[in-house]
């Protein structure tokens, strides 16, 4: 066993990296009306089709030097990040989890990723996605620890929450407080980790939220009316709250 952890390690690596580059594309493109996620892959910058070998994520940046293959422009260094920090998550999982639960976890910190990046992009949570999540949440529980119970729970728990501090904000401050698709992100997050955690994932959330606030107020590049995408600090808090309790 211990002779094959380098070789599962690695290729747990290379598949969270593939996935990264597959969801930042599709992150990339979820606004555009000229591509799709199924059009094959190009540079933005000259609009060359890319090739096999230009598709190796990570690898495929260090090879032609963080360049295009036209060696014109400089390629984004988010590419490779993403891929770098998913491949990680991924290759750390299967330390911590056994058996059924790999292949759900995996799942789970790619769509965590993916909401990450598209409200981090857009302000946008994709509900499709969030809806799947949710699904595969409960089947997750309902196969790996049979108690969909808590999962339902949490789910419940991680919309209403967040449905009754809008309502709130909405009866107090006469205006939206909260985006809707952070609602529906709560309740598929709850369905994965019940809502005990889902509590303190809002909590965590709140905190690193208001201490990014306060930092791009105090650099000068955002004021006290500025929108705060919530889903990228549900994002971050998830595996804090997964972890610490």
């Amino acid at each position: 066993m211990l002779t094959q952890l380098p070789f599962i390690t690695f290729l747990s690596f290379f598949l969270g990296a593939s996935v990264a580059s597959f969801l930042y594309a599709w992150t990339l493109r979820l606004r555009s009306k000229k591509e799709s996620i199924l059009d094959r892959s190009k540079c933005r910058f000259c609009n060359k089709k890319l090739s096999a070998i230009e598709l190796i994520p990570v690898f495929s940046w260090v090879f032609q030097l963080g360049k295009c293959s036209c060696k014109k422009y400089s390629l984004a260094k988010e590419y490779v990040i993403a891929e770098l920090f998913l491949g990680v998550i991924f290759a750390l999982i299967p330390f911590y989890f056994h058996g059924l639960s790999i292949i759900f976890i995996l799942f789970f910190a790619a769509a965590l990723f993916f909401f990450f990046l598209t409200d981090l992009h857009y302000q946008l949570l994709h509900m499709p996605a969030m809806m799947t999540t949710l699904f595969v949440g409960l089947v997750f529980h309902a196969l790996v620890d049979q108690d969909i119970a808590l999962s339902l729970w949490g789910a419940g728990f991680g919309f209403g929450i967040l449905f009754l501090i809008d309502l709130l904000y909405r009866f107090f401050r006469k205006k939206q407080g909260l985006g809707n698709g952070d609602k529906y992100l709560m309740a598929a997050i709850g369905a994965w980790i019940g809502p005990i955690k889902i509590l303190a994932t809002l909590f965590f959330a709140s905190w690193i939220a208001t201490l990014w606030a306060i930092y791009l107020i105090y650099r000068k590049r955002a004021d006290l009316m500025t929108k705060i995408p919530l889903g990228v600090f549900i994002s971050i808090a998830t595996p804090i709250a997964y972890f610490l309790l």
